[in-house]
């Protein structure tokens, strides 16, 4: 016979067993649909070998651009096997025959535009035989990668930097990335990178959190908001870059911040920003060595402003709870501009060529709202792309 403590310890089996077990079933099959979605699912990105990551060989979407407000409201992208946009669906392109060669981040990958507006599309419509290569994100690290997957092709080499491949705080930095290698992830972090289900609740979360922590409730981002709307303490035009004003104090972890600092002096930086971003600096030396090394041809490094260096760009992104950029305010990359010159490198700062344009468009459009920038996405529009593309890569 059994005693009663057996029987009494199988009677709590049991009853664990019938609460629990209905949420264990509920994780797994919501797993499996999240697993089955996954593999059914055409999937944009891809590891890679020579950039860590980028576009999966053969890929296709089509994407919704009608808020954007433009002349189009579709994007149809197509990849070809070696993971730069085409025109159209190709089966395997090999840029061979190309004499210039685009390397960048998103601004170069521009999926919000039809691949004939793109930099890549409108040189090649020109009987400029191109050929561009770029994703979401990629910093000076994978830029050396690209050319590196190019195999030293000889032409000439046009690689377009964002102003948040230097950013500390930006986690696909240089520094966030070799910060994040560094960092013990925690359990919660394992979790998400082996089940579909904890990693939906994750980026659910962070969209969640991200509304709820801008500059609202960030001390940081709060002082950075402050300065950049308040009293006139600082100013953040190209005019005034060499103004340190109380820059240091805004400072901390909050990207807009970051951006700011960029607006003055490197002298106005504190140490610790400076070190950090020295990380960066480093990564696009050695990019430089290895063209040098390598590669047949010549390397042109451009920096990218962002929509936010002008009033009017950008207006709905620059409007998001995490920057609370005001319409009207400008804030210059000058000071980033300045220190990269500084530190030995030839980078072209696109941002007086830009104002320019915008300057002579004024007395036809006024404030020129989102001609240069998207509205809500904050990319290059089709104009954008046209001007740097021509007056610079052909």
């Amino acid at each position: 016979m059994m005693s009663r403590q057996s029987t009494h310890r199988r009677g709590r089996l049991k009853t664990v067993i019938f609460y629990v077990a209905p949420y264990v079933l509920f994780i797994a099959v919501a797993e499996l649909i999240l697993y089955l979605v996954f593999i059914l699912q055409e999937q944009q990105t891809c590891i890679d070998k020579w950039t860590t990551y980028g576009y999966c060989a053969g890929y296709s979407e089509v994407r919704d651009l009608s808020r954007e407000k433009q002349s189009y409201t579709k994007v149809y992208v197509y990849v070809d096997e070696f993971g730069g946009r085409q025109p159209g669906p190709v089966p395997s392109v090999f840029p061979a025959n190309s004499r210039v060669f685009i390397i960048g981040d998103s601004f170069v990958q521009a999926d919000e535009l039809p691949y004939e507006m793109t930099m890549g599309g409108v040189l090649n419509a020109n009987s400029v035989p191109t050929y561009a290569l770029g994703y979401s994100s990629w910093n000076p690290i994978q830029y050396s990668g690209a050319i590196a997957k190019l195999g030293g092709l000889k032409g000439d080499y046009h690689v377009f930097m964002y102003i948040n491949d230097f950013t500390p705080t930006y986690e696909r930095s240089v520094a966030g990335e070799l910060a994040e290698a560094k960092i013990k992830k925690s359990w919660w972090q394992r979790l998400t990178a082996i089940s579909r289900l904890a990693a939906l609740v994750d980026s659910k979360w962070e969209r969640i959190w991200a509304a709820h922590d801008g500059f609202g409730s960030n001390p940081a981002a709060v002082n950075a908001h402050k300065a950049l709307t308040g009293n006139g303490e600082l100013s953040f035009t190209r005019e005034a870059f060499r103004e340190c004003g109380p820059i240091a104090a805004i400072w901390g972890e909050a990207g807009i911040s970051d951006t700011m600092m960029f607006a003055k002096h490197y002298s106005c930086w504190p140490d610790e920003f400076r070190r950090q971003v020295d990380l960066e600096v480093d990564a696009t030396q050695r990019l430089v060595e290895n063209f040098s090394a390598n590669a047949e041809g010549t390397l042109h490094l451009y920096l990218i402003p962002s929509g936010w260096a002008f009033p009017y760009q950008n207006t709905a992104g620059r409007a998001h709870p995490t920057l609370g950029i005001p319409d009207a305010a400008g804030i210059t990359q000058a000071g980033l501009a300045d220190y990269l010159q500084f530190k030995g490198l030839n980078v072209t700062d696109l941002e007086p060529f830009l104002q320019q344009q915008l300057d002579a468009m004024a007395p036809d459009c006024g404030h020129c709202e989102n001609t240069l920038y998207l509205e809500n996405d904050g990319h290059w529009t089709a104009l954008a792309n046209k001007l740097v593309a021509l007056n610079y890569l052909d």
